[in-house]
């Protein structure tokens, strides 16, 4: 295991940061970096404020997308080259909710290329080879995404099943792609298995994550697990890391397994793990992740230390720990890309961790 060590830190670094390619993707004072390369200047969130999965770059190296040349929401289409699936133009249709124009639109001319109608702002879009999907907190709209037509659509206010009553403020609150499925994360504690060609129904977990919720966490209605599963990189596995437990579900079989890490955390002086992870906090079988450290073995009253660890997923084990002593990392996620472990502190500083090759 390569031991890390902090090589850099990088000031007033917008919260909304990641990985673009192989290097971070990141806005410090307003300004948009690649990595050490300068690539735009007087920049806000919108450039950053895209789907998951792929770089911002419409031509894998200069033409960037930001969200003030179009006045919306920019999600760059890496299929159709020099161009961006984009919402603008607000709109209020009847009830008073925001509409937009949802266009795919060239980079380049700003020509719309395909009209995908006014529909109400997706809250998250997310792509694999085959299909786009759109969330729109109640409803997930597919569509091919070679040819943009229409394929399904999934309902939350149409979904009638005999034994489960869901809350009305019931929200789909992330997506996740498997190879065979479309995992919908809902609120109050709801894990949909969708097949992703059709959007069926194949399996709701609902019970047996309650029971999972420690037992003050079960007096509040809106407690939920399912936002921060994640799937498991070349794996058929969600998996999430909650309090002293990792929870694995396997896709295949849909059983849950989970295993109690008290004893190994007690060891590193860890209280309690935070998830929160995004698919660029793997390396492989090792994802890095925050947590909170008993403040006491430091001689610190009133006070939760944080640190960020290294957990090996095969072995269940810590394999690495770096505690931050004058900030707090509760809040943002840890990325991994190319031997270097980045994180934002609440402070606003930028935290990069090399390993000896590769200090900067």
């Amino acid at each position: 295991m390569v031991n890390y060590i902090l090589s850099k830190k990088i000031e007033k670094v917008n919260p909304r940061y990641r990985i673009c390619g192989s290097q971070l993707l990141y806005i410090s004072n307003e300004e948009l970096f690649l990595g050490s390369k300068k690539i735009a200047k007087n920049v806000q969130d919108s450039p950053l404020d895209c789907c998951e999965g792929e770089p911002y770059f419409f031509d894998g190296e200069s033409t960037l997308g930001c969200g003030n040349v179009f006045n919306g929401a920019v999600i760059p289409d890496s299929i159709h080259k020099h161009e961006c699936l984009i919402a603008s133009n607000h709109i209020f249709n009847e009830q008073g909710k925001v509409i937009h124009d949802l266009n795919l639109i060239n980079g380049k001319s700003e020509e719309v290329i395909y009209d995908f109608g006014k529909v109400l702002i997706a809250k998250s879009v997310s792509r694999n080879g085959k299909f786009i999907f759109f969330n729109y907190k109640t409803e997930i709209k597919c569509f091919d995404r070679e040819s943009l037509t229409f394929i399904w659509e999934f309902k939350l206010n149409e979904i009638q099943i005999s034994d489960i009553d869901f809350p009305e403020e019931i929200v789909i609150v992330r997506q996740l792609m498997h190879k065979e499925y479309l995992i919908l994360c809902l609120s109050h504690n709801f894990l949909f298995v969708l097949d992703i060609s059709t959007g069926t129904i194949v399996k709701i977990f609902k019970e047996e994550l309650d029971d999972l919720l420690e037992e003050y966490q079960k007096t509040d209605s809106k407690s939920s697990l399912t936002s921060d599963f994640i799937i498991k990189p070349s794996s058929n596995s969600l998996i999430l890391f909650y309090g002293r437990k990792y929870i694995e579900i396997n896709l295949l079989g849909f059983e849950i397994i989970v295993t109690d890490l008290r004893d190994k955390l007690k060891n590193k002086n860890i209280t309690s793990l935070i998830s929160g992870l995004k698919k660029e906090s793997f390396n492989s079988q090792i994802v890095y992740l925050k947590a909170d450290m008993d403040g006491s073995k430091f001689g610190l009253e009133n006070i939760i230390p944080q640190c960020i660890v290294a957990f090996d997923l095969n072995q269940k084990t810590i394999l690495w720990v770096y505690r931050f002593i004058d900030d707090s990392v509760h809040s943002n996620p840890v990325l991994y890309a190319d031997n270097r472990i980045y994180v934002r502190g609440f402070s606003g500083n930028l935290y990069i961790f090399s390993d000896q090759q590769n200090q900067l």
